[in-house]
């Protein structure tokens, strides 16, 4: 199993503004927050430097969900300060 090519910064953030950098095509991205609640999905069109904005989200950890095709989802912990 190859390590995917993924970077995010900054991780944490005061903002809620995360950079993701990805080395592989991404079919949707969604966000959860740690009740397990999904937050509003992400689909389209994805290059390789992709914001994420959780600015109107409270602060606290999210996971970052990350779906490509054929594959399993990766997923990153965010964390918003």
């Amino acid at each position: 199993v190859q390590a995917k090519e993924v970077s995010i910064f900054p991780n944490p953030s005061h903002t809620g503004l995360f950079n993701l950098e990805v080395e592989f095509p991404i079919e949707s991205i969604r966000v959860l927050n740690i009740a397990g609640e999904t937050l509003p999905e992400q689909k389209g069109q994805f290059g390789k430097n992709i914001t994420i904005n959780l600015a109107d989200q409270p602060p606290g950890m999210y996971i970052l969900e990350i779906i490509e095709k054929n594959n399993p989802p990766y997923m990153l912990k965010l964390l918003k300060q």
